[in-house]
């Protein structure tokens, strides 16, 4: 149940506009090797698969009536190997990265049936240049966030 209500929450993020072309996040969950298959998948359909919201699993529900679980959201964007970390905050991070963030918590904040807690623990990380397959089974290099936190979930309201 916990995966419906983030699939509700994260396909309907708005579209962004970046650098005058709009772009539709796409939300996904599984494994590294659940996303690196995915990945593959979407690149030989031709579909446009960036910025990409990323929940890792395994997601451990604890609790009964409200159940929280400690969710790895990654958001991740194409980047050029060759752009400095100066020029990725301003191209990759301040563009697309950091407001795709602030659009992903509004609607989690803004759902009545998942709410952030432990603001206090939530953790945020920043990759720059960041490969997604080191074996080179994927040619990709990311620019990505990692936002750590605790969700609960009011599944009664389903």
């Amino acid at each position: 149940m916990e995966f419906k209500v983030l699939e509700r929450i994260l396909d309907n993020l708005p579209v962004m506009s970046i650098d005058g072309k709009d772009y539709t996040p796409t939300f996904n969950y599984g494994s590294e090797l659940d996303m690196l298959k995915y990945l593959r998948l979407v690149r030989s359909e031709g579909k446009a698969y960036y910025p990409l919201i990323w929940v890792e699993t395994p997601v451990v529900l604890t609790g009964d009536i409200f159940p929280s679980a400690d969710i790895t959201i990654i958001l991740a964007t194409l980047t050029n190997k060759d752009l400095s970390n100066r020029e990725r905050i301003r191209l990759t991070f301040e563009t697309t990265l950091e407001p795709l963030l602030e659009n992903v918590i509004s609607a989690i904040k803004s759902d009545k049936t998942a709410s952030l807690i432990s603001k206090d623990e939530q953790v945020l990380t920043k990759y720059f240049n960041y490969d997604t397959d080191s074996s080179s089974r994927t040619t990709e290099i990311w620019d990505a966030i990692t936002f750590k936190c605790t969700i609960q979930f009011n599944l009664n309201c389903l």
